[in-house]
Protein backbone atom coordinates (compact mmCIF):
# COMPACT_ATOMS: atom_id res chain seq x y z
CA UNK A 1 0.00 0.00 0.00
CA UNK A 2 2.91 2.35 0.73
CA UNK A 3 4.43 1.68 -2.70
CA UNK A 4 1.06 2.20 -4.38
CA UNK A 5 0.56 5.54 -2.59
CA UNK A 6 4.05 6.71 -3.55
CA UNK A 7 3.50 5.70 -7.17
CA UNK A 8 0.13 7.43 -7.23
CA UNK A 9 1.64 10.70 -6.00
CA UNK A 10 4.57 10.72 -8.46
CA UNK A 11 4.41 11.58 -12.07
CA UNK A 12 5.99 8.55 -13.69
CA UNK A 13 9.74 8.70 -13.08
CA UNK A 14 9.68 12.25 -11.75
CA UNK A 15 9.86 11.59 -7.97
CA UNK A 16 8.20 14.93 -7.27
CA UNK A 17 7.31 13.96 -3.69
CA UNK A 18 10.12 11.62 -2.74
CA UNK A 19 10.58 13.24 0.67
CA UNK A 20 7.23 12.10 2.15
CA UNK A 21 7.90 10.14 5.35
CA UNK A 22 6.55 6.67 6.02
CA UNK A 23 4.78 8.00 9.11
CA UNK A 24 2.97 10.59 6.99
CA UNK A 25 1.72 7.93 4.58
CA UNK A 26 0.63 5.78 7.53
CA UNK A 27 -1.30 8.72 8.98
CA UNK A 28 -3.20 9.34 5.75
CA UNK A 29 -3.81 5.65 5.07
CA UNK A 30 -5.38 5.31 8.52
CA UNK A 31 -7.52 8.40 7.98
CA UNK A 32 -8.80 7.01 4.68
CA UNK A 33 -9.30 3.55 6.17
CA UNK A 34 -11.55 5.13 8.81
CA UNK A 35 -13.40 7.14 6.16
CA UNK A 36 -13.84 4.02 4.02
CA UNK A 37 -15.43 2.13 6.94
CA UNK A 38 -17.80 5.00 7.70
CA UNK A 39 -18.83 5.31 4.05
CA UNK A 40 -19.59 1.61 3.73
CA UNK A 41 -21.48 1.46 7.02
CA UNK A 42 -23.44 4.69 6.87
CA UNK A 43 -26.70 5.55 5.13
CA UNK A 44 -26.59 9.10 3.75
CA UNK A 45 -28.75 11.36 1.61
CA UNK A 46 -26.40 10.84 -1.33
CA UNK A 47 -26.21 7.07 -0.86
CA UNK A 48 -29.32 5.44 0.64
CA UNK A 49 -28.04 1.85 0.49
CA UNK A 50 -25.83 1.57 3.57
CA UNK A 51 -24.28 -1.49 5.16
CA UNK A 52 -25.23 -4.98 3.90
CA UNK A 53 -27.66 -3.66 1.28
CA UNK A 54 -25.34 -5.01 -1.40
CA UNK A 55 -23.09 -8.06 -1.27
CA UNK A 56 -20.03 -5.93 -1.97
CA UNK A 57 -20.75 -3.70 1.01
CA UNK A 58 -21.00 -6.77 3.22
CA UNK A 59 -17.76 -8.19 1.84
CA UNK A 60 -15.99 -4.84 2.25
CA UNK A 61 -16.36 -4.97 6.06
CA UNK A 62 -16.70 -8.69 6.74
CA UNK A 63 -13.29 -8.99 8.44
CA UNK A 64 -14.30 -6.36 11.02
CA UNK A 65 -17.57 -8.01 12.12
CA UNK A 66 -17.40 -9.38 15.69
CA UNK A 67 -20.00 -11.42 17.58
CA UNK A 68 -19.99 -11.08 21.37
CA UNK A 69 -21.97 -12.71 24.17
CA UNK A 70 -22.51 -11.46 27.72
CA UNK A 71 -23.74 -14.39 29.81
CA UNK A 72 -23.15 -13.50 33.48
CA UNK A 73 -25.77 -11.38 35.28
CA UNK A 74 -24.54 -9.49 38.36
CA UNK A 75 -26.77 -7.26 40.53
CA UNK A 76 -25.32 -3.74 40.71
CA UNK A 77 -25.17 -3.99 44.51
CA UNK A 78 -22.84 -7.01 44.24
CA UNK A 79 -20.21 -5.43 42.01
CA UNK A 80 -16.68 -5.75 43.30
CA UNK A 81 -13.98 -3.13 43.10
CA UNK A 82 -12.72 -4.28 39.70
CA UNK A 83 -15.58 -5.93 37.83
CA UNK A 84 -14.78 -7.52 34.47
CA UNK A 85 -17.07 -5.39 32.33
CA UNK A 86 -16.10 -7.38 29.23
CA UNK A 87 -18.21 -10.35 30.32
CA UNK A 88 -21.00 -9.27 32.67
CA UNK A 89 -24.53 -7.91 32.51
CA UNK A 90 -25.22 -5.49 35.34
CA UNK A 91 -28.74 -5.82 36.74
CA UNK A 92 -30.06 -2.48 38.03
CA UNK A 93 -33.59 -3.69 38.68
CA UNK A 94 -35.59 -3.89 35.44
CA UNK A 95 -32.76 -2.11 33.69
CA UNK A 96 -29.73 -4.00 32.51
CA UNK A 97 -26.52 -2.66 31.05
CA UNK A 98 -23.45 -3.99 29.32
CA UNK A 99 -20.28 -2.18 28.38
CA UNK A 100 -19.06 -2.22 24.80
CA UNK A 101 -15.57 -3.73 24.40
CA UNK A 102 -12.78 -1.20 24.82
CA UNK A 103 -10.09 -3.35 23.25
CA UNK A 104 -8.35 -6.66 23.95
CA UNK A 105 -7.35 -9.78 22.03
CA UNK A 106 -10.56 -11.57 22.98
CA UNK A 107 -12.78 -8.48 22.69
CA UNK A 108 -11.66 -6.08 19.94
CA UNK A 109 -12.60 -2.44 20.49
CA UNK A 110 -16.16 -1.48 19.54
CA UNK A 111 -16.76 0.99 16.71
CA UNK A 112 -20.32 0.60 15.32
CA UNK A 113 -23.25 -1.53 16.47
CA UNK A 114 -24.86 -3.78 13.86
CA UNK A 115 -27.54 -5.33 16.07
CA UNK A 116 -28.32 -6.31 19.66
CA UNK A 117 -30.32 -9.28 20.94
CA UNK A 118 -31.14 -10.71 24.35
CA UNK A 119 -32.13 -14.04 25.86
CA UNK A 120 -35.05 -13.21 28.12
CA UNK A 121 -37.74 -14.84 30.27
CA UNK A 122 -41.20 -13.41 30.86
CA UNK A 123 -40.66 -13.39 34.67
CA UNK A 124 -38.54 -14.96 37.40
CA UNK A 125 -41.06 -17.77 37.96
CA UNK A 126 -40.76 -19.11 34.41
CA UNK A 127 -38.48 -22.09 33.85
CA UNK A 128 -35.27 -21.50 31.90
CA UNK A 129 -36.68 -23.51 29.01
CA UNK A 130 -39.21 -20.72 28.41
CA UNK A 131 -36.49 -18.13 27.63
CA UNK A 132 -36.44 -16.79 24.08
CA UNK A 133 -33.98 -14.80 22.00
CA UNK A 134 -35.37 -11.52 20.72
CA UNK A 135 -33.91 -8.39 19.09
CA UNK A 136 -33.53 -5.18 21.10
CA UNK A 137 -35.39 -2.15 19.74
CA UNK A 138 -33.01 0.80 20.04
CA UNK A 139 -34.66 4.14 20.86
CA UNK A 140 -33.26 7.67 20.59
CA UNK A 141 -32.58 9.40 23.89
CA UNK A 142 -34.94 12.32 23.25
CA UNK A 143 -37.99 10.05 22.95
CA UNK A 144 -36.93 7.27 25.33
CA UNK A 145 -38.79 8.48 28.49
CA UNK A 146 -42.02 9.00 26.53
CA UNK A 147 -41.65 5.67 24.73
CA UNK A 148 -41.19 3.73 27.98
CA UNK A 149 -44.58 5.07 29.17
CA UNK A 150 -46.38 4.60 25.87
CA UNK A 151 -48.91 1.73 26.00
CA UNK A 152 -47.88 0.46 22.55
CA UNK A 153 -44.22 1.52 22.47
CA UNK A 154 -43.02 0.46 25.91
CA UNK A 155 -40.59 -2.38 26.52
CA UNK A 156 -42.10 -5.87 26.60
CA UNK A 157 -40.92 -9.45 26.89
CA UNK A 158 -41.01 -10.00 23.13
CA UNK A 159 -40.15 -6.44 22.08
CA UNK A 160 -37.59 -5.02 24.56
CA UNK A 161 -36.42 -1.41 24.36
CA UNK A 162 -32.78 -0.41 24.53
CA UNK A 163 -30.62 2.71 24.30
CA UNK A 164 -26.94 3.50 23.84
CA UNK A 165 -25.37 5.91 26.32
CA UNK A 166 -21.63 6.59 26.20
CA UNK A 167 -19.93 3.16 25.94
CA UNK A 168 -22.88 1.23 27.36
CA UNK A 169 -25.99 -0.50 26.05
CA UNK A 170 -29.03 -0.23 28.34
CA UNK A 171 -31.97 -2.64 28.15
CA UNK A 172 -35.23 -1.68 29.85
CA UNK A 173 -37.74 -4.08 31.40
CA UNK A 174 -41.48 -3.98 31.92
CA UNK A 175 -41.46 -4.91 35.61
CA UNK A 176 -41.49 -8.67 35.07
CA UNK A 177 -39.02 -9.76 32.39
CA UNK A 178 -35.63 -11.27 33.29
CA UNK A 179 -32.61 -10.87 31.00
CA UNK A 180 -30.25 -13.84 30.99
CA UNK A 181 -27.84 -13.11 28.14
CA UNK A 182 -27.01 -10.24 25.78
CA UNK A 183 -25.63 -10.68 22.27
CA UNK A 184 -24.21 -7.95 20.07
CA UNK A 185 -22.78 -7.93 16.56
CA UNK A 186 -20.53 -4.95 15.91
CA UNK A 187 -17.89 -3.44 13.68
CA UNK A 188 -14.58 -3.43 15.51
CA UNK A 189 -11.99 -0.66 15.49
CA UNK A 190 -9.32 -1.85 13.03
CA UNK A 191 -5.67 -1.83 14.00
CA UNK A 192 -3.68 1.13 12.71
CA UNK A 193 -1.76 0.54 9.51
CA UNK A 194 1.97 0.68 10.31
CA UNK A 195 4.78 0.19 7.82
CA UNK A 196 7.66 -0.49 10.22
CA UNK A 197 10.34 -0.68 7.51
CA UNK A 198 9.17 2.66 6.11
CA UNK A 199 10.00 4.52 9.30
CA UNK A 200 13.35 6.06 10.16
CA UNK A 201 14.42 4.58 12.46
CA UNK A 202 12.29 1.43 12.16
CA UNK A 203 9.68 1.43 14.92
CA UNK A 204 8.64 -2.20 14.97
CA UNK A 205 6.62 -4.72 13.05
CA UNK A 206 4.51 -3.94 10.02
CA UNK A 207 0.71 -3.94 10.44
CA UNK A 208 -1.26 -4.35 7.25
CA UNK A 209 -4.85 -3.18 6.88
CA UNK A 210 -7.29 -5.57 8.53
CA UNK A 211 -9.86 -4.92 5.82
CA UNK A 212 -10.18 -7.53 3.04
CA UNK A 213 -7.46 -7.41 0.38
CA UNK A 214 -9.89 -6.33 -2.35
CA UNK A 215 -10.50 -3.04 -0.53
CA UNK A 216 -6.84 -2.00 -0.29
CA UNK A 217 -6.70 -0.44 -3.76
CA UNK A 218 -9.79 1.64 -2.95
CA UNK A 219 -8.18 2.90 0.25
CA UNK A 220 -4.96 3.67 -1.63
CA UNK A 221 -6.88 5.62 -4.29
CA UNK A 222 -8.69 7.62 -1.59
CA UNK A 223 -5.35 8.32 0.10
CA UNK A 224 -3.70 9.48 -3.13
CA UNK A 225 -6.60 11.83 -3.91
CA UNK A 226 -6.56 13.21 -0.39
CA UNK A 227 -2.78 13.71 -0.26
CA UNK A 228 -2.76 15.23 -3.74
CA UNK A 229 -5.29 17.80 -2.58
CA UNK A 230 -3.23 18.57 0.53
CA UNK A 231 0.05 18.89 -1.39
CA UNK A 232 -1.05 20.55 -4.59
CA UNK A 233 -4.42 22.27 -4.24
CA UNK A 234 -5.85 22.18 -0.71
CA UNK A 235 -9.38 23.51 -0.81
CA UNK A 236 -12.75 22.91 0.75
CA UNK A 237 -14.43 21.75 -2.47
CA UNK A 238 -11.94 18.93 -2.95
CA UNK A 239 -12.43 17.68 0.61
CA UNK A 240 -16.22 17.85 0.24
CA UNK A 241 -16.06 15.84 -2.99
CA UNK A 242 -13.95 13.14 -1.33
CA UNK A 243 -16.40 12.87 1.55
CA UNK A 244 -19.29 12.26 -0.83
CA UNK A 245 -17.47 9.67 -2.92
CA UNK A 246 -18.48 6.06 -2.47
CA UNK A 247 -17.67 2.90 -4.32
Amino acid sequence: MHIAVQQGLQRMGSYDFGDILGQEIDLQLNRMQERFIKQKFDISLTDPLGFQETQKRLDDLRTLIVEKTYDTVVPSADLGENPDYETIIIDEGQRWRVRFPVGSVENPAYLFLINARIKVKADSECPDSSAIETPVRLIKQDVLPRMLRHPFGKSTFINPVGAIVDDKLYIYGDGQMVVQEVYIDYIKQPADIIYGQGHTPATGDTQDSELPDHTHNEIVDMTVRHMSALIQAPNYEQQTLETRQNE
